[in-house]
């Protein structure tokens, strides 16, 4: 719809009322829309009873006048970047319930469930769900039938339900009930799995799955931060440590995966701010590429240590992989900005990208990454196998030998990202068990790199263990010498004790001696 001339449009239909504002376009301060009471009793929608509010304190004084209405927090609706970006805002009213039935609800006949007791009202700010904001949605509902407070839920429609959609109560509270009217207070939450949806926002989990993954996310990605942050500590204290092609590509993978990881759980969900939304979005894309490329580049390493051996020098490595492994991701990034930077605004329900942008920036080069590392992850893996084991005398030994060689199995497989793998097969029916493994395992990769990488490793456990004697080593060297020293005085004292008792003994013995007989 063109707003050249005017900021806002209006559409009323005796059962659908629409309003669009351009908040960049306009000076006014919308923060709501509504449906007023109807003098003569009619429920059915009209011009005049449509309106627009633009001040709390006279929506709160006129409450009791609304049959429905919305109120959009200020985060929302005086968001900085709208001045340049041109934010659009669209408000709903349905008179009747009756759009909102599942397939098989329409299929059967089946009465809703639950009864709807009001009219449906929706908000959207650049097609974008409003959604984990500090200061939540306020609904005002008219019920058709007053009921007791327990009765009474606060519900919206989940287009990600099976069967067409269906009504959901997650992160809606009913707040009771003021002058007649029902308050309803909205929020929503996000998950790690979107950042491999093929679906976007057309296919989503149900409310249990939703909440499940979150938190898998969010203490997955906090042990894996944690555990990174240690691995690069490590190679940032001991120099020995980060000597060598693994260790120094083992730091700079670590840095990236906390990078992204650390977007990731801070950023995501930011949509209602378009500037940081975007930001985030870029620098997430950017940064889970960095890995990627790191993460091939510890394909080839792992191939140059397990199958080639001889003839593994590289001139000038460092230069190489820094340039290859930090350089390439800006490709992609830039190509998407320079087409359409607004494939970066942000889906629905977080800060990613459009689909279109996603399957040829994201999807498609990560699956070339992918299918190059499991090619190297095969050959590696077919080189351990065919080692001989013919100079093993005794059964222990080969069992030892094929435990170590699953345990370097699992440690590149995690090192080389090919858990994303999960993430690819998360399609159709086998969508929800592939994306649990896909959001436990990556969420976890960092724990896994810190854990069989460093913490396993018997040389950094030892750095670890001199850093720790010699930061003691200052207070027991204060004991020894305080304890010598008061050793020494009190032999000291001791000493001069004796020695002048003795000089004492001596000069009485001598006195003695005089008073009877002078020596000789």
């Amino acid at each position: 719809m063109d707003f050249a001339q005017t900021p806002h449009v209006r559409y009323v239909t005796p059962n659908i009322a629409m309003e669009l504002w351009n908040l960049g376009k306009t000076r006014e301060t919308v923060i709501g829309f509504g449906a007023t009471t109807d003098l003569n009793g009619t429920s059915i929608l009209s011009e005049s009873r449509i309106l627009t509010i633009k001040n709390r304190t006279w929506a709160e004084l006129h409450l009791e006048n609304f049959d429905v209405a919305i109120e959009l927090p200020d985060q929302v609706v005086m968001d900085p970047s709208t001045e340049t970006v041109g934010m659009r805002l669209s408000m709903t009213i349905f008179r009747k319930p009756g759009l909102f039935l599942s397939s098989e609800q329409v299929e059967t006949s089946v009465p809703r469930s639950p009864h709807v007791n009001s009219p449906v009202i929706s908000a959207a700010v650049d097609g974008r769900k409003i959604k984990n904001l500090e200061q939540k949605v306020k609904l005002v509902f008219k019920p058709e039938k007053m009921s007791d407070r327990g009765a009474t839920r606060c519900v919206f429609w989940d287009f990600g339900r099976s069967g067409g959609g269906g009504w959901s109560s997650s992160g809606c509270t009913f707040n009771g009930t003021v002058r007649g009217r029902h308050i309803c207070l909205c929020d929503h939450l996000t998950n790690f799995a979107v950042l491999l949806d093929f679906y976007g926002d057309t296919k989503s989990f149900g409310e249990k799955d939703n909440n499940a993954l979150s938190m898998i996310t969010i203490v997955g990605v906090t042990l894996s931060m944690l555990s990174l942050t240690c691995t690069i500590f490590t190679f940032i204290i001991f120099k020995k440590l980060r000597k060598g092609r693994a260790q120094q590509t083992l730091f700079n993978l670590s840095l990236a995966l906390l990078c992204s990881q650390a977007i990731l759980l801070i950023g995501l969900k930011q949509t209602t701010h378009y500037g940081v939304c975007l930001v985030v979005a870029v620098l997430l894309h950017y940064f889970i590429m960095a890995s990627f490329m790191w993460m091939m580049v510890e394909a080839v390493l792992q191939y140059l240590i397990f199958v080639k051996i001889l003839g593994t020098y590289i001139s000038r490595y460092t230069l190489k992989t820094m340039v290859s492994a930090w350089g390439v991701p800006v490709i992609p990034v830039v190509t998407v900005l320079c087409i359409d930077y607004r494939q970066y605004r942000g889906r629905r329900d977080y800060c990613w990208m459009e689909l279109e942008a996603f399957y040829y920036a994201f999807a498609l080069p990560v699956g070339v990454i992918m299918v190059f590392n499991f090619a190297l992850f095969t050959v590696i893996m077919s080189s351990l196998m065919r080692r001989p084991m013919a100079g093993l005398r005794n059964t222990k030994n080969k069992h030892s030998v094929a435990e170590t060689n699953i345990k370097a199995a699992f440690t590149i497989f995690v090192l080389l990202g090919l858990t994303w793998i999960f993430g690819y097969l998360a399609i159709e029916d086998a969508r929800l068990p592939f994306q649990y493994l896909f959001t436990t395992l990556n969420s976890l990769q960092g724990v896994f790199i810190f854990v069989l990488l460093i913490a396993r490793r018997r040389q950094v456990r030892e750095h670890w263990k001199l850093l720790c004697c010699r930061l003691m080593s200052p207070i027991n060297r204060k004991e020894k010498v305080s304890a010598t020293r008061s050793s020494s005085l009190s032999s000291s004292f001791s000493g001069s004790s004796l020695a002048t008792n003795r000089k004492t003994f001596s000069i009485r013995s001598y006195s003695t001696a005089d008073k009877s007989s002078p020596p000789s």
